[in-house]
């Protein structure tokens, strides 16, 4: 499953890719029951940010006359479920089958998509991340730790850390593998009380 650093890396691999180029419509897959995307101008600039387990994707206006009072970019949020990703492409005929969510370029090449073979990704129109995940601690270190050290004392930390460390609103982007590997690597049993590991 995609938890922070393969977010991150997708957010870093889009703005990679997608540097001075513009692309000028988007496209999600007859099968995906997430909904449509319409952007209200064309052509437009892509750029991503990551914060935990989510990708802010935004679209920003491009082109030469922009209407008054209209939007000068709009974001689209995507959680990546089990097996979410983002890749590049140069021709229709490099899609993948399970391209989802397509954004394309002038005459539908060079472009990226979010491809997702078992459909547990989600997007959504958004402005911006959600508030109820914590800060990402990776990113928002500081702010990460002031979180979870003034909370301390909430009933959520009696439980074993192992279940602690899937808590999004204290513990953004950490998952399975994550969570395994950190215990293992601090030598920290899975079962210890959250508030005693923290504290010590």
């Amino acid at each position: 499953m995609p938890e922070l650093a393969e977010v991150w890396y997708a957010s870093q691999r889009i703005n990679k890719y997608c540097i001075e180029k513009l692309f000028y419509s988007v496209q999600k897959s007859e099968v995906s029951k997430c909904a449509e995307v319409i952007v209200p101008f064309s052509p437009f600039s892509v750029s991503s940010e990551a914060r935990g387990k989510e990708l802010l994707l935004t679209l920003t206006d491009q082109s030469k006359k922009k209407k008054k009072n209209s939007l000068d970019s709009f974001h689209i949020l995507f959680n990546f479920g089990m097996t979410g990703r983002w890749i590049s492409f140069n021709s229709m005929e490099d899609i993948p089958k399970h391209a989802h969510f397509i954004v394309y370029g002038k005459n539908k090449d060079n472009g990226v998509c979010y491809v997702d073979q078992r459909r547990f990704g989600k997007w959504r129109e958004a402005t911006s991340f959600s508030s109820d995940r914590g800060p990402d601690p990776t990113s928002e270190f500081e702010d990460f730790c002031h979180n979870v050290q003034t909370k301390l004392d909430s009933n959520v930390f009696n439980k074993p850390i192992c279940e602690v460390l899937l808590d999004q609103s204290y513990f953004n982007g950490i998952g399975n593998y994550l969570r395994a590997e950190i215990l293992y690597r601090i030598d920290i049993p899975p079962f210890a009380q959250a508030r005693e590991v923290l504290q010590g």
